[in-house]
């Protein structure tokens, strides 16, 4: 799955009606500026995938509703167990897992 599939339009719109700035998102994300998500936002950037499940959370959206309708989501294995204990969704799950057991 690349990163380009997500619908970068679908995002921003969920982001404004719900009225979050673009600056909130950002930090949220853990950029340590405006800019970091707005390049995301606007297709200069890739949104890496260990922070797509905070990206859904933050806009109450579903990960695959994040991405392209055309996207193909069948079979990946979009579940991962983060070192909290919590369960999320997410794309590259086993990268996202491997990561978790080496913190």
């Amino acid at each position: 799955m690349k990163l380009d599939e997500l619908d970068l339009e679908k995002i921003k719109q969920i982001r404004l009606n719900k009225k979050i700035a673009i600056e909130e998102l950002s930090l949220a994300l853990g950029y340590k500026t405006r800019y970091g998500y707005q390049h995301v936002e606007k297709g200069r950037r890739k949104l890496p995938a260990f922070k797509m499940p905070t990206l859904s959370r933050l806009l109450g959206t579903p990960i695959d509703d994040l991405y392209k309708k055309n996207s193909n989501l069948a079979g990946m294995d979009k579940s991962v167990k983060y070192c909290d204990g919590s369960l999320e969704s997410v794309p590259n799950a086993r990268e996202e897992r491997t990561k978790c057991e080496n913190l």
